[in-house]
């Protein structure tokens, strides 16, 4: 899709004529490893990085900037958030300009004036729309079709900064929220990659932002299913949660249900079953089951503890109803 680029907004003119400029990464998940990657292979900028790896993090397959940088031998603070000490090395080290990366903390004013250029972002949200901490399963939730990575200027508030450059992607109907949210981060690679030195020169120049805002909250990370709700909004959070996140799930007599995979029934609920009754069994251990306006088809899921086949049949017949 077409980039918006924006060239109005003189926040970065200073950066022309610079030689050697040195660039503080604050970076995290895949996108900072990339990050770490692309900046430590430059011969014409000083890298400082500011990383972190949670257990979370390595349980979702993230791979972490502080493997680049011990491979490498780079420059680097270990911290989940900005501390004195980072502060203290920071203005030591005297960056040019501070790169945000998915670095799950926001900046205080005393870490921006550390550096002289102040400091850029890269967020998953369409702006003004989809701010906040959490956009990517927003998308799905809302049942957009693509979503928007745009690299701006971090100011006090909150995603408000002037932006640099906005481009928007296609996002596929199957998608889950983790697989959106890696997609997100190679393309806010990309387009990092593709436009740093043109901000960093002052060709491009960031643009206040135009239009309604919207904040995304936290979701809760555990979703029980409620099969009273709508059909398309259970399958949408479905999608959301699934793995490596908690599936939503649900309860079968004395097993729970994990579910990573479900789209909408077409047909039409003729037995009236109530929400949550399995209304249809496939030989191939497809399900349908009732929700307030219709079926959904339960095509990926998962049951604990494990049936055996004769448990299976007795667990999951027409009529049976998931809590």
């Amino acid at each position: 899709m077409q980039d918006q680029i924006n060239a109005s907004y003189p926040a970065f003119a200073r950066a022309r004529n610079m030689s050697k400029p040195r660039v503080a990464l604050f970076g995290g998940q895949d996108l900072g490893y990339a990050m770490a990657d692309y900046f430590s292979q430059r011969d014409d900028l000083d890298l400082f990085v500011v990383s972190y790896q949670s257990r979370r993090d390595i349980v979702n397959g993230y791979r972490s900037a502080l493997t680049i940088c011990k491979e490498r031998n780079l420059s680097f603070i270990e911290t989940t958030k900005p501390r004195e000490d980072a502060y203290a090395a920071l203005k030591q080290w005297q960056p040019d300009i501070i790169v945000g990366a998915y670095y799950a903390r926001l900046f205080p004013p005393e870490l921006l004036e550390i550096s002289r250029l102040g400091a850029i972002n890269v967020h998953p949200g369409k702006f003004p729309r989809y701010r906040g901490p959490m956009p990517t399963p927003w998308y799905i939730l809302n049942g957009e079709t693509t979503f928007g990575i745009g690299i701006f200027q971090i100011d006090d508030g909150v995603d408000t900064g002037p932006v640099f450059v906005q481009r928007e992607y296609p996002i596929p109907h199957d998608e889950t929220g983790h697989g959106l949210l890696c997609r997100t981060m190679k393309a806010a690679a990309d387009l990092y990659i593709e436009y740093f030195d043109r901000i960093l020169s002052g060709e491009i120049v960031a643009k206040p932002q135009q239009g309604e805002p919207y904040f995304c909250p936290r979701i809760e990370p555990r979703y029980q299913i409620d099969w009273t709700g709508a059909r398309e909004t259970i399958a949408r959070r479905i999608r959301v949660h699934a793995k490596p996140y908690f599936p939503a799930y649900t309860y079968v007599y004395n097993r729970m249900l994990a579910i990573n995979g479900a789209y909408c029934d077409d047909q039409p609920n003729a037995s009236n079953a109530r929400p949550g009754e399995i209304v249809r069994v496939w030989d191939n251990g497809q399900i349908s089951i009732a929700c307030g306006d219709g079926n959904i088809i339960l095509r990926d899921y998962e049951v604990f503890p494990a049936l055996s086949r004769e448990e299976w049949r007795l667990h999951f017949e027409v009529g049976t109803r998931l809590t």
